[in-house]
């Protein structure tokens, strides 16, 4: 009887925490007659080149643009999995799907390529990176 846990038997699923209280959003008040109104949105931003960007800014775009191509499929390859296998894998299914569209090594040695890798916004980084190193 060494080493047996003591006390109730964990559950594989914790009960999921209480809703959290909607915080009061303050009215907006109306400017004094005469009074310029504050704008209501910032403005537009202006798209910069890829030349004055830097790198970094260029792969968050590619990734972003990415992710937006790739969350639809991962999420209809994460419900096939999910109506595939019992009820208690479902968190795997989430875990397995998780980086859906990443490059990766294949059984054979071979290279499997990132989806969507030739989007502009991807080539337009790869290419200023590859401008960069040169010069």
């Amino acid at each position: 009887m060494i080493g047996l846990p003591l006390g109730p038997p964990r559950q594989a699923f914790p009960d999921p925490p209480a809703p959290a209280k909607p915080i009061p959003v303050p009215l907006r008040k109306e400017p004094p007659d005469g009074a310029a109104a504050p704008p209501s949105a910032p403005p537009p931003s202006v798209e910069k080149s890829p030349a004055e960007m830097t790198l970094d800014e260029l792969d968050r775009r590619c990734e972003s643009a990415r992710e937006e191509r790739i969350a639809p499929l991962r999420e209809a390859e994460i419900a096939r999995c999910q109506d595939e296998r019992p009820r208690s894998e479902a968190a795997w299914c989430v875990r397995y799907y998780a980086d859906f569209g990443e490059g990766s090594r294949t059984v054979s040695g071979g290279y499997r390529p990132r989806m969507f890798a030739d989007l502009p916004e991807c080539e337009e980084a790869a290419q200023e990176r590859r401008r960069r190193l040169i010069n």
